[in-house]
C-alpha cells in the first residue's frame, strides 16, 4: 500500500512553546531561534517579582553557557520549573536561586525571597492584611532563625519540616502568569485584626503554612468541585481576644465554646514566651478530651518552631 496523506499541516517547532507562548509573544516574536533580552522578560512581570524574575533570567542564561537567551533556552529551563511540583523541592529551588552560589544564603536575600513570597501568596489566596510595624518585626525574627541553620539544605530542611507551604503561593502565582493566567483581577478580602490581637499578616502567611489545611482552606463543601488548591485560603475570624473581651476563662468560654469548627489559639506570656494551638475540633468543657489527628501546638511563635 502507498503511503497516507494527511490533511494536517506538519507540526513546527513553534508548537513545542505553546505552554509559555503569551511570555514568548510578549518579549520577543515567539520563534524558537528568537532572542530574549532581560529587560524584556523581567519587564514582563510586575515590579513586585523583579527580584525573583531577574535571578530566573539570571539561571536561564547560565544554563547557556554563555549562548543568548532564546525561546528554545528559555522554554526548556521553564518547563523544568513547572515539574518542580512538590512543596519541598520548590523550596530548594528558590532558596538556591536567591543564594549568591546555591550553597548558603544571606539575610538581604533571604528576606527578599519572603517578601517576594508572602506579597505573592496574598494575590493567590485573595487575602490581604493591613501593615502595621509588627509585620517587619515577624519577618526579621522568621528570617533569622531560617539562618539559623546550616546552608541552603538546612534552610530548606527547616522550611520542609516547619512551614511547607511558605513558597507554594510564589510559585503558584509564577505558574499561572507562565501560561498566561492574569490573576490580578481577583477580588480581594481586606482582613481585619482587632486592636491588641497579636496576630499580624506575616505571622497568619506562617502559621497557615504550617498548620494542616483545615485551619485556612476554605470548606467546599455542597460545591460542585470537593477540590481545593494549595492557594485557596480563608481569614480568620477573631473569637475573642483578651483585649476586648476581658482576660478571662468565663469570657473566654462564653465567645469560643458555641463556635463549631477548627479554632487557632495564640497566647503571649508576660516574658514574652508565645505559643498558638491549633484544635481541630471544637472546644469542650475542660473535663473533656478535646482534638484528633490535626491537633498541633507550635512553641514559641516567635520562632515559630513546631513541636
Amino acid at each position: 500500500m502507498g503511503a497516507t496523506s494527511s490533511s494536517e499541516p506538519p507540526k513546527t517547532k513553534e508548537k513545542e512553546y505553546h505552554r509559555f507562548q503569551d511570555l514568548f509573544r510578549s518579549v520577543c516574536d515567539g520563534k524558537p531561534d528568537s532572542k530574549i533580552s532581560k529587560e524584556n522578560f523581567v519587564n514582563h512581570f510586575p515590579a513586585e517579582a523583579q527580584g525573583l524574575t531577574s535571578r530566573l533570567y539570571d539561571l536561564i542564561s547560565a544554563s547557556g553557557n554563555g549562548q543568548p537567551v532564546t525561546v528554545d533556552l528559555c522554554s526548556k529551563t521553564l518547563d523544568r520549573i513547572a515539574r518542580t511540583t512538590t512543596s519541598s523541592a520548590q523550596v530548594q529551588f528558590y532558596l538556591k536561586l536567591f543564594s549568591k552560589n546555591g550553597e548558603k544564603i544571606a539575610k538581604d536575600d533571604c528576606l527578599e525571597l519572603l517578601n517576594t513570597a508572602y506579597y505573592f501568596h496574598s494575590l493567590t489566596s485573595s487575602i490581604k492584611f493591613e501593615s502595621t510595624s509588627k509585620d517587619e518585626t515577624t519577618l526579621d525574627v522568621i528570617t533569622d532563625t531560617i539562618l539559623l541553620q546550616a546552608g541552603v539544605d538546612g534552610c530548606a530542611e527547616w522550611i520542609d519540616q516547619n512551614c511547607p507551604d511558605l513558597l507554594t503561593g510564589m510559585h503558584l502565582w509564577l505558574m499561572k502568569k507562565l501560561n498566561g493566567q492574569d490573576i490580578s483581577s481577583q477580588s480581594t478580602t481586606l482582613a481585619t485584626i482587632p486592636d491588641g490581637c497579636i496576630l499580624n499578616g506575616i505571622l497568619w502567611w506562617v502559621l497557615s503554612s504550617t498548620f494542616p489545611s483545615m485551619y485556612s482552606q476554605p470548606s467546599n463543601q455542597g460545591s460542585a468541585s470537593n477540590q481545593t488548591h494549595a492557594g485557596d485560603k480563608q481569614s480568620w475570624t477573631s473569637l475573642y481576644t483578651s483585649g476586648e473581651h476581658g482576660l478571662s476563662v468565663n469570657r473566654f468560654q462564653h465567645h469560643v465554646f458555641s463556635y463549631r469548627g477548627p479554632t487557632v489559639l495564640l497566647i503571649t506570656c508576660e516574658d514574652s514566651y508565645s505559643f498558638a494551638l491549633a484544635v481541630d475540633t471544637e472546644w469542650r468543657g475542660w473535663n473533656n478530651i478535646m482534638g484528633r489527628s490535626e491537633l498541633l501546638l507550635c512553641s514559641d511563635v516567635s520562632r515559630v518552631q513546631s513541636t
